[in-house]
């Protein structure tokens, strides 16, 4: 108690006060009638220092109320709703419009502002949706313009220009990557800064999904004389059309919030794989061996195996590749157990992170430390 009086004397365990209020003189001990789990964490936060950490299990009004109740300093509160993600700070400062430059970019880059801006953030979403529609049906393989390549229908049938069907995709797609396009160069050039600007992931993000347009828009009169390995380039670059959908975070708060969760717990997930895949591999090779003397062995390698051993373990369950003798059922079925707690372990880590993220974003939940800094004149 000498540390805390020493270096935290304006608390409760600090003050000359605690002695006289809460020395148990008949049993020679200090008798506190409040939350103890807050407790411990406290009068340890006080001796050793760190950060103020509030386990689930308390819950935060309860934690709250018994920091202001041993008088613990504004800093440390506001460092502890800090962590929690509750922390009312200052409202970020907003460029202010001054000019038709900063105009535009709020137009463009902050829904919020205006009516205008919000019809032009529905048009992007309009566009990104459409845009990942024409997409999917391209891969159709009546409309598919490589598949009829690589059947031999590319010459008599689509030749140097697409016909009606895969003309008004080609149309619909042309329009959306316009206006992709137009977006990108107006809020290029009416950023405040264009370094910082171009060092965005989602302003790169942007810019990668435009590109396939152009690759496929060239290449696509010259149908008639592509390569095998030339239809394999214009697939791999048609995926880069894929990354549009990520466009829609800039206007959705529960995609951003959730990829920072999963990059928050990039180190869990991480684990989470490494641990997995050491249980199919035991568990892999065991049922192979369990299976190889079977009469229909369906297991007939190490790789197999594995492939049965991450399927069961995901509860996914093709059923493609199964045991057939008694102890490899037992050992699927030690394998599906296992597998169905290796993937409940980091459930709560990832929920948590998820409400701290999710708490971090929103405005009606903060708090203001001075609301829990002890005030005598609350007492009285």
């Amino acid at each position: 108690m000498e540390h805390v009086k020493l270096h935290h004397p304006k608390t409760l365990l600090g003050s000359t006060d605690f002695e006289k209020i809460f020395w148990d003189a008949k049993r020679s001990e200090y008798f506190i009638d409040r939350h103890r789990g807050t407790f411990e964490i406290i009068s340890s936060f006080l001796m050793r220092g760190g950060n103020l950490v509030r386990p689930d299990i308390i819950p935060i009004d309860i934690f709250l109320n018994e920091l202001t109740f041993y008088r613990l300093s504004y800093s440390s509160i506001k460092d502890f709703l800090d962590i929690e993600g509750l922390l009312l700070e200052e409202a970020e400062e907003i460029r202010p419009i001054r000019t038709t430059r900063d105009l535009i970019w709020a137009t463009f880059d902050r829904p919020e502002t205006s009516i205008v801006a919000r019809i032009f953030s529905a048009i992007s979403i309009s566009a990104i949706i459409l845009s990942m529609v024409v997409f999917c049906i391209e891969t159709f393989p009546d409309v598919d313009i490589e598949h009829r390549h690589l059947s031999g229908e590319s010459n008599n049938r689509a030749g140097a220009s697409m016909d009606s069907k895969l003309g008004n995709l080609f149309l619909v797609e042309s329009i959306c990557v316009g206006w992709f396009i137009l977006e990108f160069i107006i809020r290029f050039a009416s950023c405040p800064s264009r370094t910082k600007f171009m060092s965005q992931l989602m302003n790169i993000i942007d810019f990668v999904a435009i590109i396939p347009y152009f690759f496929i828009t060239a290449l696509g009169s010259h149908v008639g004389t592509w390569q095998p390995q030339m239809v394999t380039f214009i697939r791999s670059a048609r995926i880069l059309r894929a990354f549009r959908i990520l466009k829609l975070s800039r206007y959705s708060r529960g995609l951003r919030i959730l990829a920072m969760t999963v990059q928050k717990s990039a180190r869990l997930l991480v684990l989470l794989v490494f641990f997995q895949m050491v249980l199919a591999v035991t568990f892999g090779s065991v049922v192979y061996i369990m299976e190889a003397d079977g009469e229909s062995n369906e297991i007939s390698s190490i790789p197999e195996g594995i492939w049965f051993a991450i399927i069961t373990m995901t509860t996914v369950g093709y059923g493609d590749v199964v045991p057939r003798t008694i102890c490899g059922k037992l050992f699927g079925s030690a394998c599906a157990m296992m597998g169905i707690l290796c993937m409940a372990f980091p459930v709560p880590f990832f929920v948590s992170h998820f409400n701290h993220l999710y708490n971090l974003d929103r405005k009606d939940c903060k708090l203001r430390p001075e609301d829990f800094v002890y005030d005598p004149k609350r007492e009285t």
